[in-house]
């Protein structure tokens, strides 16, 4: 199983309430998917905390797997939640710690709030797929 971690999505024109909902969209589609062990967001927190690592302003990849050292993490998975013609466009992309390079990256739209929970697991099946190929 991959251990993977799911940063809060970034939030582009879009209200906090319907990022945070993505988010968890994202971590629960990955815990669905049984090749997955997803760290839990307030462990991820807790142990962030305890290392004195702050998240604020950590947007390049570099710190991304830092982040992702401290968390004893495979992968980290990063993303954005933004409205384009009255649609949410999710964008993921997902981070292998060791390489430093990105291991997946893809997007899709929806036409509302709860249409997200499908697109995201679109979104997670194609890196499914493609992180099950690569090992």
């Amino acid at each position: 199983k991959i251990r993977i971690a799911v940063l809060d999505l970034d939030a582009n024109d879009v209200p906090k309430a319907v990022v945070s909902v993505a988010s968890n969209f994202v971590r629960e589609n990955l815990i669905s998917i049984k090749n997955f062990i997803v760290v839990d967001r307030k462990n991820m927190e807790a142990v962030l905390k305890e290392q004195k690592f702050q998240m604020t302003g950590c947007t390049t990849d570099e710190c991304l797997v830092e982040v992702g050292k401290i968390l004893n993490v495979e992968k980290m998975v990063k993303g954005t939640v933004s409205i384009i013609d009255g649609q949410y466009h999710v964008s993921l992309t997902v981070i292998d710690v060791e390489t430093t390079e990105n291991d997946f990256a893809d997007s899709g739209l929806s036409s509302s709030v709860m249409g997200l929970k499908d697109t995201i697991k679109v979104l997670l099946k194609k890196y499914e797929s493609k992180a099950l190929q690569n090992r």
